[in-house]
């Protein structure tokens, strides 16, 4: 597998590279781009409605794993990339005692903040690893509901659910756009994890993981997204809040979505998000001729490098009635 960033104009869709230049601006773009060349350091997360951090961790260093801690999530840790295999194999992930997730994936829970109690919705939520880290962010506590409109995939949500002891959670096999109708507005939280070009997925090792990446999926996927989040909004409390996320770059499924929903529904507000990690950057509010609300700047990209992957974030929150 190559590692020259150069050769990414015959590896991966040059029109995707020349746009993603353009949306990182000043940002170093060597080493981003690198990351879709090189294996990435595997990530996981002590499942706390299972299992205990400390105890977890000595299994895993007693079978030769070299772990080491995220610091910004006392359940997070990750090991060198040459280790992902064992990881991945190891008993635990059968036991459901870890959840292997990339961090950036685990900044979502963190950044909405789920409280034990509440009413929470994770929108589009297969295949279960931010439902499960909202669960153990609740205690078990409260009323959570998971949302899958794809029959396979929601069988996956399930499956993932209860290895991972969250018996608690509601799952429900819908298209998250009809939630309101059949809820009205009785969420706290509400994540929506969108489905997206999954641009933040691409490697050259895995030329299907881009293959059929085009400016025709990202508005196929623009489309569904601005259905999602008007749904979610229309489902949260007066006071709730809700995240919205991606895996993707593109503006058009992003800050675009975000600043539909801000022109649209004037109890709609973007608040800002503190990242604990130093890879990342302000949302964009102009684009190919497209010109944002100044406040999608409190929204949030990841940037990835060895260890994270790209995602966009960004925090609604509904004004109180």
């Amino acid at each position: 597998m190559s590692s020259d960033p150069e050769a990414a104009d015959w590896t991966l869709p040059t029109e995707f590279l020349e746009r993603l230049a353009r949306i990182l601006g000043d940002v170093r773009s060597d080493v981003i781009e690198q990351s879709f060349f090189e294996p990435k350091a595997a990530a996981f997360r002590v499942n706390r409605l299972l299992a205990a951090p400390d105890e977890t961790c000595r299994e895993l260093l007693g079978d030769g794993l070299s772990l080491e801690p995220l610091g910004w999530l006392p359940d997070g840790f990750f090991v060198p990339a040459d280790q992902r295999s064992m990881l991945t194999r190891h008993r635990l992930v059968d036991l459901g005692h870890i959840y292997i997730h990339n961090p950036s994936s685990m900044l979502a829970a963190l950044v909405l903040a789920p409280q034990p109690g509440e009413t929470v919705m994770d929108l589009a939520a297969a295949p279960g690893g931010k439902t499960l880290h909202l669960a153990a962010l609740m205690g078990e506590v409260g009323f959570l509901s998971a949302v899958e409109p794809i029959l396979a995939r929601f069988y996956k949500l399930k499956e993932n659910l209860r290895r991972g002891g969250a018996a608690f959670v509601r799952t429900y096999q819908l298209d998250g756009r009809r939630v309101p109708a059949k809820t009205g507005p009785r969420f706290d939280r509400v994540l929506l994890d969108a489905p997206c070009s999954g641009e933040a997925r691409f490697h050259v090792s895995d030329p299907d993981s881009f293959r059929n990446w085009s400016l025709r999926k990202i508005r196929q996927c623009r489309s569904k997204q601005s259905g999602l989040i008007q749904a979610g909004f229309a489902s949260l409390k007066p006071g709730g809040r809700m995240l919205y996320c991606t895996c993707s770059f593109a503006p058009e499924e992003n800050e675009a979505v975000v600043a539909s929903l801000v022109q649209e529904q004037r109890s709609c507000h973007l608040l800002e998000i503190e990242l604990p990690i130093e890879n990342w950057q302000a949302g964009l509010t102009a684009w190919e001729g497209l010109t944002f609300p100044e406040s999608v700047r409190l929204c949030r990209r990841v940037l990835p490098n060895d260890l994270h992957d790209a995602l966009f974030l960004a925090l609604i929150e509904k004004s109180p009635e």
